[in-house]
């Protein structure tokens, strides 16, 4: 209850109507987001008439890249804590410290890497480092995992969101087994593995989000059931491909996994996405096994 009350009392110093659903939670961090990056620009543009900054260019938009991924971060943890993320709906309490503990982590990993940024601490504890990028992987897992809990799925297909949070947590532990088993870990081997993996994440997404695009505006029962098998047959063949190509490309290792894995969880989030589409539409939509001959409201 506590906890609950001291949420509520944030968002209300956000100017955030709750009655007004996540929507209003969204539209308000956004406009503060804009607020922020352009007093950002307007200072960082006052202090290069100062000073001579054009050797520290790419530092400051490397830094402005940062404090956006600060707010996104704190806003997708918001709205998976304000849309009962996490089991909210059963009066689960992980739907409030889940997504604060994912919000925190992210932002303090990259407060971190803002901050070495700006300082050489190339002779600094390599622990900090490892530190770092230990809090920005949890994090980003975490929240991953919350927006997979908002979706609804028939019963039958459940076994799929329990397979993406268990493949989740193995792939948190593995990167801080990747992170903590080097002898000592170099920022821009970390920065380039991460980023590759964001990459390899969001090209996945894109792919598979217009396959389920494509798929979601089947009207029929048994075209929606054949449009699941079809993308179930990219699946398949997205993830032979990725096997194949990490065979040959690295060793292996925890590395090599949190790739292929990043592939799989993306492919599953989406599907788990396409599922909870048709869900929200009971009258059309049966499981694969359904005989909808014994409906005569079925299409």
């Amino acid at each position: 209850m506590r906890a609950r009350l001291r949420a509520q009392i944030s968002l209300e110093r956000l100017h955030y109507d709750q009655s007004k659903g996540a929507l209003s939670l969204t539209i308000t961090t956004l406009r503060w987001a804009i607020v922020i990056s352009v007093v950002m620009w307007v200072v960082m543009g006052l202090i290069s008439l100062r000073f001579d900054l054009s050797g520290n260019f790419s530092d400051i938009l490397f830094s402005q890249l940062i404090v956006a991924g600060i707010i996104l971060a704190a806003i997708a943890n918001m709205y998976v804590s304000n849309m009962d993320g996490f089991g909210g709906r059963r009066g689960y309490g992980a739907s409030i410290w889940m997504p604060t503990i994912s919000g925190i982590g992210t932002c303090v990993g990259l407060l971190l890497l803002l901050w070495y940024i700006w300082t050489d601490f190339t002779t600094g504890p390599n622990e900090l480092l490892k530190a770092t990028y230990s809090f920005l992987g949890v994090g980003l897992c975490g929240t991953f995992a919350g927006f997979v809990t908002l979706a609804s799925v028939a019963r039958v297909f459940r076994a799929l969101q329990w397979t993406t949070y268990a493949l989740t947590a193995v792939v948190a532990v593995e990167t801080l087994d990747a992170l903590w088993s080097v002898e000592r870990l170099s920022l821009e081997t970390a920065g380039r593995e991460f980023t590759i993996v964001g990459i390899v994440a969001a090209l996945t997404f894109t792919v598979y989000a217009v396959i389920a695009l494509i798929a979601k505006d089947a009207r029929s029962v048994k075209a929606r059931n054949t449009n699941l098998y079809i993308y179930l047959g990219f699946g398949l063949v997205g993830y032979g491909a990725a096997l194949v190509y990490l065979w040959g490309a690295l060793d292996a290792g925890p590395v090599r996994f949190v790739y292929g894995a990043a592939v799989v969880m993306t492919i599953l989030a989406v599907a788990i996405a396409l599922l909870h589409h048709y869900g929200r539409n009971p009258a059309s939509y049966r499981p694969p096994d359904y005989d909808d001959r014994a409906d005569p409201t079925a299409p």
